[in-house]
């Protein structure tokens, strides 16, 4: 076992000081930020929030709600290319263009390593190929295999944001 004998902080060698501000009230802050992922040459700007692809939170409903404060539901990795349709497709008729463009900003497509999954993935994103994330829900990433899923998905979609490397 190898022992780590740097210098180790914990929350009592912090002191949070507050700084003066010009906002005079709570509803002039704005949470949103603007990331910039080098590996896809793209960006993104939103409340840095992310609902988990658990099968209960990372839902269709959970997104229709977190959407309206430009937050991220990465959607759980259950749902079948025909619900990624159904849904999405809904989606598109009700808003207009503007609203479904930022809409679907905020998605991300979850799936596993198995070749049914990434079968899955090309499905979806030919059909919606304005999806810009994809999470690779595995229980253990540090396996040869997930790193060569992430190549193999990072070389087919370049532009793509990648949540969890």
């Amino acid at each position: 076992m190898k022992i780590d004998f740097r210098q180790q902080l914990d929350f009592n060698n912090v002191l949070i000081r507050p700084q003066r501000t010009t906002i005079s009230s709570r509803s002039e802050v704005s949470l949103d930020r603007t990331f910039y992922f080098k590996n896809s040459n793209t960006n993104w700007t939103g409340v840095p929030i992310i609902a988990s692809n658990m099968d209960t939170i990372g839902t269709f409903n959970v997104s229709e709600v977190l959407n309206k404060y430009k937050m991220l539901t990465c959607l759980n990795k259950f749902y079948s290319v025909v619900e990624y349709h159904s849904f999405l497709s809904q989606k598109k008729n009700e808003l207009n263009l503007k609203d479904y463009t930022e809409y679907i900003k905020n998605i991300v497509i979850s799936v596993g390593i198995g070749k049914d999954d990434i079968i899955k993935l090309h499905k979806v994103l030919n059909i919606f190929p304005e999806i810009q994330w994809i999470c690779i829900d595995v229980a253990n990433g540090y396996m040869n295999k997930m790193v060569t899923i992430c190549k193999t998905i990072r070389k087919k979609y370049p532009n793509k944001i990648f949540p969890n490397i």
